[in-house]
């Protein structure tokens, strides 16, 4: 996943309370036990996320990354190197990039998850767009998309 920044300049912001996101994570399953392991799909690194974990990445300032198509076109990237923690700000856009990657030749498995961005944490969010970018980040639950389909 990709944010895109007007400024390259840009520091990151500060958390002033809890911060409620939403992450899409691939699911693997153990054909001998059955139990499922959850891993970002967007990441070169393959990241493997649990359930109640509070994880943490360095966030540098946007003109200390790598950018996209290799020049400073004012995107802040995990193409070449993890900086941060990327999530969706809302489920609604979380929904539809989860049909999207489904549906892409990947066609991996995919769940949602509710996760929490901690008081005092360092981000980055588009001036236009839906991500977010964190140095901390919560995997708080599975988020059950029964109720949302019948919201639709």
């Amino acid at each position: 996943m990709c944010i895109r920044l007007n400024n390259i300049e840009e520091s990151p912001k500060v958390t002033e309370s809890d911060m409620t996101t939403y992450k899409i994570l691939e699911v693997l399953k153990d054909k001998k036990t059955g139990e499922e392991s959850y891993y970002s799909p967007f990441s070169i690194k393959r990241l493997q996320y649990n359930v109640g974990k509070l994880y943490t990445e360095t966030l540098g300032k946007a003109k200390d990354v790598q950018y996209l198509y290799g020049e400073r076109e004012g995107y802040h990237c995990t193409a070449k190197t993890t900086t941060g923690l990327y999530s969706y700000r809302d489920l609604d856009t979380a929904v539809q990039y989860m049909h999207i990657l489904e549906n892409s030749f990947m066609a991996p498995k995919c769940k949602i998850f509710q996760c929490t961005i901690p008081k005092g944490s360092k981000y980055y969010t588009p001036d236009k767009g839906c991500e977010i970018v964190s140095d901390n980040l919560e995997i708080v639950n599975q988020v059950s998309l029964i109720n949302y389909f019948k919201k639709v």
